[in-house]
């Protein structure tokens, strides 16, 4: 079978990061023809294209939605795929309007989260361009996928997505069999890494990090990642007394590098999917403390391979982080487990079977129903 795969790769991110895992997985297998229509020249197209993928990068910025519209119409008449598998919103609406003008490939789209545009202080132009996303995931797709039961029941709840139509998929990895812990006597360090958006509530991390060090003033932080609140948070740093123990990495390429530079990854996000960076860490082998929310629940067990907070106090999640600080020999035993977890549960060889399975199953559909 032949898979287009169609990407914004304007940053790097968990929609890249798991397209990535799963187009190199795929295409490594030799049972999937992979390829990848990117809208930005970005790192996802380049690794791709290092693993011998097949990648059309159509530049959104220099054209406008309709030659856009036109690029993508003429790569996928001439390419012929089974199957137009989207990620995020633009991405759904591009492949829908493509696909209509040419031979109706089927249709498929991950939901990598709850819209961000389904918030309060979104603008009504938000709201209504992910009311148009639903209504084509629910009309225009053969099949949509969630990164997590809780996701899931989520978008039924929110927005009548019918059932029939959705599955769940987990995100994957390539498990690492754990990075080499850091020596006994570096300064122990707190990390975490994503986009500066609200969703991630780093404000949070900020807070808990204030909390720590009340108890364990030793203990610093690390948050690699950039966007629009950088200003806000730097400046929160500052106004805490932090600046000596809070330090901002930046954007950060080496992801695993980054993983071997901490002890223990915190996660502060106000929803999540099937984060690819906590599957990270933990299959890095660094233990992570996280809010039991969104599909976090469905990763971690909480006190066994991570700790799951069930609040949003600082203070709850020092009472997590701090045990973690004093015991080497319990953050050992909790990445011990957590590598295990990731390697029965979150490969990017489960996650590409399971696609696989769904590519089939959409294909056997008769008439390609919708």
């Amino acid at each position: 079978m032949r898979v287009c795969y169609i990407v914004s790769d304007d940053l790097w991110a968990g929609a890249e990061v798991m397209a990535w895992n799963l187009a190199r997985t795929l295409h490594a297998s030799g049972r999937v023809d992979v390829q990848v229509i990117a809208l930005n020249p970005g790192r996802l197209s380049r690794l791709l294209r290092e693993e011998g993928v097949p990648v059309w990068v159509v530049p959104e910025e220099t054209l406008s939605f309709g030659a856009l519209l036109v690029k993508v119409r003429r790569i996928l008449k001439d390419t012929a795929p089974d199957i137009v598998h989207a990620h995020r919103y633009k991405e759904n609406i591009l492949a829908f309007l493509a696909c209509g003008l040419v031979r109706r490939p089927r249709l498929v789209s991950t939901q990598h989260g709850m819209p961000e545009t389904s918030l309060k202080e979104s603008g009504i132009l938000k709201r209504c361009v992910s009311r148009i996303n639903m209504l084509l995931l629910t009309h225009g797709f053969h099949r949509y996928v969630c990164v997590s039961d809780d996701l899931r029941r989520a978008m039924a709840r929110s927005f009548g997505l019918k059932d029939g139509k959705a599955c769940v998929v987990y995100n994957g990895v390539t498990p690492s069999g754990g990075l080499a812990h850091r020596p006994a006597g570096n300064t122990l360090t707190i990390g975490s890494a994503g986009r500066f958006y609200p969703v991630k509530d780093f404000a949070l991390m900020i807070d808990t990090a204030e909390a720590v060090g009340r108890l364990l003033p030793e203990v610093r932080f690390r948050l690699a990642g950039d966007g629009p609140l950088r200003d806000a948070l730097q400046g929160r740093v500052q106004a805490a007394g932090l600046s000596d123990r809070f330090s901002f990495a930046g954007h950060v390429t080496d992801m695993p590098a980054f993983y071997r530079s901490i002890d223990i990854y915190l996660n502060t996000s106000v929803h999540e999917g099937i984060p690819m960076s906590i599957l990270e860490a933990m299959a890095a082998g660094v233990p992570v403390v996280a809010p039991d929310v969104g599909g976090l629940g469905e990763i971690i067990t909480h006190g066994r391979d991570g700790y799951l907070v069930p609040t949003r106090d600082p203070g709850d999640f020092a009472r997590c982080l701090v045990p973690l600080c004093e015991s080497g020999d319990l953050r050992g035993q909790v990445a011990l487990r957590a590598e295990k977890t990731v390697q029965d549960r979150f490969s990017a060889e489960a996650m590409a079977e399971h696609y696989h399975q769904l590519y089939e199953g959409v294909l056997d559909r008769p008439g390609g129903d919708r």
